[in-house]
């Protein structure tokens, strides 16, 4: 499912914060942020807080785009570190960065491979991407250091693309030329199929890519639809690519062209929606895939199926209750359960989000299985599928954790199983959060202070894990 991104790095009018409440508030998916801005902001504690709750707020996520170290020296290595440990820092916090890119300054092309292990190394959680490297055979050399890193990829710049393939590039670089590197030994033809064949010899995945226009000579950063590139044709490319990234319109009024204030609003506010109707020309109007989460706090708390909504493009609708137990979702006299069987009788969905209060599939099985079976039969009714949030657990060495008698291994093992046979008992769908959070739970945050509560990080996480679990199921039904 794409992702409409906005880079907005470029309007000075309001402030750094200001600038995300706007755009989350105008139909972006996804805010892309200068690195340099973004360290500036997260180096003010007060500014750091704000941009938190703003993603938390619209239930929106980040890229950010900065640049490695301008040369191999000492001095400038050491900023780039600094950098990341800060970004980092806030990340392990959060977890709202989805795509953490870079340019490649010229200096270095050819030996980037520490400074992208670094960035692997510091800021957890999110992918690591280089835009337009891996172009000469000494850049390909230097990234099968990073084969089988699966958060690394690359970011594809469109607007640079298009002065290529003009033939106007003066740097070195052959991205989408007639280069048989590029192309996977096929012969380069400058139109969608020529891009596809190029995208489809990468190494390592496409995870975001850059929208601008120009005039075929200058990078310019125009609006998508001023300059001489037809944006179709790369856009046909990447849907027969199967790309479902981050599409990121990275227009820039008022860094080469002159447009500033209310007018540069505008300009971005057009181009977005000419933007938006030419992707849905070309990839065709897909249904929305409906989701219904049935749940407690664990799903409620950092308001995680608007982020869901967000990250995925799905539509997706809650019936919660703090504490809740499945069986609640179940009697038409609770205060959730009414709400559920109307939902299930009277509307459609495609899955079903089934999360059990936070120790019960652990303590309480026998209750928890009942219920499971009873909701994935009222699911099965409905047309859906159900799918089972497995949730996580609680912190280890904590009061919270010593008061169900059991280990921190004890409790992850005892969700897990329980979780795993429900769903293998009921042809359910899984999605294991509790696994992801024993994955990472040692370098990002998370839980909340009460020790069983999800972070933000945490939300965004079980967010993920979700809409991984429902594509996967959709691309093969």
């Amino acid at each position: 499912m794409m992702k409409y991104c906005i880079a907005d790095w470029h309007y000075p009018h309001r402030t750094f914060v200001e600038n995300l409440i706007w755009f989350s508030s105008h139909g972006f998916d996804v805010i892309s942020v200068l690195g340099s801005q973004f360290v500036e902001a997260i180096r003010d504690e007060e500014i750091a807080e704000q941009t938190a709750f703003t993603m938390m707020k619209f239930g929106k996520t980040l890229t950010v785009h900065g640049k490695l170290p301008s040369d191999h020296s000492e001095e400038k290595v050491e900023a780039y570190r600094k950098d990341l440990l800060d970004i980092g820092a806030w990340q392990k916090k959060h977890g709202y960065i989805r795509v953490l890119s870079f340019d490649v300054p010229e200096e270095i092309r050819g030996s980037i491979v520490p400074y992208v292990k670094m960035a692997l190394e510091l800021v957890p959680g999110c992918r690591i991407a280089v835009e337009d490297y891996g172009l000469t055979a000494a850049e390909a050399d230097d990234v099968k250091a990073l084969e089988g890193e699966k958060r690394f990829g690359y970011l594809i710049d469109i607007g640079h693309m298009n002065i290529r393939l003009a033939g106007k590039n003066t740097s070195g670089h052959t991205l989408f030329t007639r280069s048989e590197m590029e192309c996977g030994g096929q012969q380069f033809t400058n139109d969608a199929a020529g891009f596809l064949a190029a995208l489809k010899s990468k190494p390592f995945p496409v995870v975001e890519v850059h929208f601008h226009n120009n005039d075929n000579v200058h990078d310019l950063h125009l609006f998508l639809e001023d300059g001489s590139l037809n944006m179709e044709e790369p856009l046909k490319a990447l849907r027969n690519f199967g790309f479902e990234g981050i599409l990121t319109i990275e227009s820039a009024p008022g860094f080469q062209f002159p447009c500033y204030g209310q007018a540069a609003d505008d300009g971005i506010m057009r181009t977005y929606k000419q933007f938006k109707e030419m992707v849905k020309n070309v990839y065709g109007q897909e249904k929305k895939i409906r989701v219904l989460m049935l749940g407690n706090s664990f799903t409620f708390y950092h308001d995680m199926p608007k982020l869901l909504q967000n990250l995925s493009g799905f539509e997706v609708e809650s019936i919660t209750k703090g504490g809740a137990y499945l069986k609640e979702q179940l009697d038409p006299e609770s205060e959730i359960g009414g709400r559920t069987l109307k939902a299930l009788t009277e509307e459609k969905w495609d899955y079903v989000v089934l999360q059990e209060q936070s120790k019960a599939p652990a303590f309480s099985k026998e209750e928890f299985q009942a219920s499971v079976k009873a909701l994935c039969a009222m699911v099965r009714a409905n047309g859906a599928k159900p799918l089972l949030y497995a949730t996580w657990a609680y912190r280890d060495d904590t009061d919270k954790l010593r008061s169900t008698g059991v280990s921190y291994g004890e409790m992850l093992k005892m969700m897990t199983e329980s979780y795993h046979e429900a769903a293998e008992q009921n042809d359910a769908l899984i999605a294991d959060v509790g696994l992801a959070f024993d994955k990472i739970h040692e370098i990002v945050d998370v839980y909340m202070d009460d020790d069983y509560h999800p972070s933000p990080a945490g939300s965004v996480l079980a967010a993920e894990e979700i809409a991984r679990v429902i594509r996967k199921d959709a691309a093969h039904r």
